[in-house]
């Protein structure tokens, strides 16, 4: 009876663990997805404050994306390293929340203070000069590093706190993720369509701080609540040999490599991709704030709901000893890095009838309702972009599954993953919007990005000896190439002056038009003389009868009759 009763309690303390750890592992999630929340809330802060010295340019939306980026590879790569090594991983993570909290709450003051270094040791004289913009760039990297920096080491972290056997990596990365992702994407929204305009830029960013330390609060709490034991304090840790045990065949050397660098190329893509996108669409729903953080809410909610479908459907276990047919094949991930590009060709067509659609909204009377048009502009761009986004978040737990070896690897693993990654993003931000969009235009540089796809593909698939023979792998490569050279040569580029319509801001009297033969019709009607995508907007000049029109965003801001008026009088 003795014996029993022990047994029964044995049980039952194990049951009462695996509930509490059950239990912690949800808060963690919820935590999780309240830090991405949290941390959109300040870049869409930070990056107002910083214009203010910075200017709201090309150059200076770059440097905010570019300093932001930096911080977070670094941080993740520096606390990847240190997460396996660390007694206690999740701890670390609720002090690196504190430690982001707190630096927030002192940015409504320093950014003053950066303001009067710049005043006291700028040149006004190179202001708008190379030499200016690199003084201001690295105030702004300066400024951003620290906060940045304690951000990109939270994955890591937590992946290296919940991971205890190699085959729970791709899910529980993708989940952390995806979680963390869809969080930015209520702080965008919350940031840009709420706090901003409610409160203002202090209160908005305590908002933020007080969830940093809510999180930070939540997971010590429960961590102390845990029983001693397990490098992260979870009862359910397993012993380091059976933690290292394998489930899947090991990639070689050469092919963790060739994964990581694409991973870094597919990020350049990504980034070039969302930047051609937001220049895009500013043609359609016209350049306020709140179709910037539409277009970058739905790039960011594509990719969370790609991960959450990993997670949810292509991460569990076929068998006792084998992985996901999703879950790091090279082979695979070649095909779903081509279906990438192939639905980057394929929403081409889509932006180019995107003018006729929102037209359409307009006219059946959905401007009535802010909320209702808000969601219809949403849904306008989202539709171009879900498919390549969602895949795109299933690319990174599988890029992950690859790349980590071991569970005793797993923080520095998905740190350098997500550090190669971001310094592809730094480099599509720096390259894509300050040379490519310029030099080959928004069509073209999609089409870029999305041949982009197409190589890193065709590398993934020659590289994966081991698991298909090489003439199929060729095959396969070249039937990739034919499809890419078929849908380039298929797509035709974008009617400019359908783009250059100002549907966002003529919609009453082009509806009026095109009632009498439609909107291409209506604009076919006035001949476009001039064309230019340039940094900062796109330029158009066109002649409307015995009017000729400067129009720049579909927006026209000059004209040699109806505007002359106004443009004499500023000139007096």
């Amino acid at each position: 009876m003795v014996g029993f009763s022990t047994m029964q309690t044995s049980k039952s303390a194990d049951n009462g663990a695996a509930k509490y750890s059950a239990i912690f592992m949800l808060l963690v999630t919820i935590c999780f997805f309240l830090s991405g929340l949290a941390g959109l809330i300040y870049e869409v802060i930070w990056a107002r404050q910083l214009s203010l010295f910075l200017g709201i340019t090309s150059f200076a939306h770059t440097a905010v994306i570019t300093a932001y980026m930096a911080g977070l590879a670094a941080g993740s790569l520096y606390f990847g390293s240190r997460a396996d090594q660390h007694a206690q991983p999740l701890r670390l993570y609720a002090w690196l929340e504190i430690g982001v909290g707190v630096y927030a709450a002192l940015t409504p003051w320093l950014f003053s203070f950066l303001q009067s270094v710049y005043v006291g040791v700028g040149d006004f004289s190179t202001i708008g000069e190379t030499s200016g913009h690199l003084t201001r760039f690295t105030i702004a990297l300066l400024a951003l590093l620290v906060p940045t920096f304690m951000m990109g080491g939270t994955l890591p972290l937590l992946v290296r706190g919940f991971v205890t056997e190699l085959p729970e990596l791709g899910s529980v990365t993708s989940k952390f993720y995806g979680i963390n992702t869809l969080g930015a994407v209520i702080g965008t929204l919350a940031a840009g369509y709420w706090l901003l305009p409610w409160l203002g830029v202090t209160a908005s960013v305590f908002v933020g701080v007080a969830i940093n330390l809510v999180v930070a609060f939540i997971v010590l709490a429960m961590l102390h609540k845990l029983p001693a034991g397990g490098r992260g304090g979870l009862p359910r840790f397993a012993p380091a040999k059976v933690q290292d045990k394998a489930s899947r065949p090991d990639f070689s050397d050469n092919q963790r490599r060739l994964v990581l660098l694409g991973f870094g190329v597919v990020g350049f893509a990504a980034l070039l991709t969302q930047m051609a996108w937001i220049r895009a669409f500013i043609l359609v729903v016209g350049g306020s704030v709140y179709a910037f953080t539409i277009t970058l809410a739905g790039f960011l909610t594509g990719i969370a709901i790609g991960s959450l479908v990993y997670h949810r459907f292509l991460s569990k276990p076929r068998g006792r000893c084998s992985s996901s047919w999703l879950s790091g094949d090279l082979v695979t991930a070649a095909l779903l890095t081509a279906f990438i590009g192939l639905a980057l060709l394929l929403g081409l067509p889509v932006i180019g009838k995107l003018p006729e659609w929102f037209l359409a909204g307009y006219a059946a009377g959905l401007s009535s309702d802010f909320a209702l048009f808000q969601l219809f502009i949403f849904a306008l761009c989202f539709c171009v972009m879900i498919l390549p986004t969602l895949l795109m978040g299933v690319l990174f737990p599988m890029v992950a599954v690859i790349w980590t070896r071991r569970t005793s690897e797993a923080g520095h693993a998905i740190g350098t993953a997500y550090a190669i990654n971001t310094t592809g993003t730094i480099l599509g931000a720096l390259l894509g919007g300050l040379l490519i969009l310029p030099w080959l235009g928004i069509h073209h540089s999609i089409v870029l990005a999305a041949v982009l796809y197409f190589l890193v593909a065709i590398v993934f698939l020659l590289g994966s000896h081991g698991a298909t023979h090489y003439r199929h792998r060729f095959g396969i490569a070249g039937l990739v190439v034919l499809l890419a050279v078929t849908v380039v040569w298929w797509i035709p580029p974008w009617n400019k002056a359908l783009m250059m319509s100002g549907v966002f801001l003529y919609s009453d009297s082009l509806t009026k038009n095109a009632s009498l033969g439609g909107l291409q019709a209506t604009v076919d009607r006035n001949e476009l003389l001039y064309y230019k995508e340039g940094l900062d907007g796109t330029v158009a000049v066109r002649d409307y009868g015995d009017n000729r029109a400067l129009v720049i965003n579909g927006k026209t801001d000059a004209s040699s009759v109806r505007d002359l008026a106004t443009q004499v009088m500023l000139g007096q």
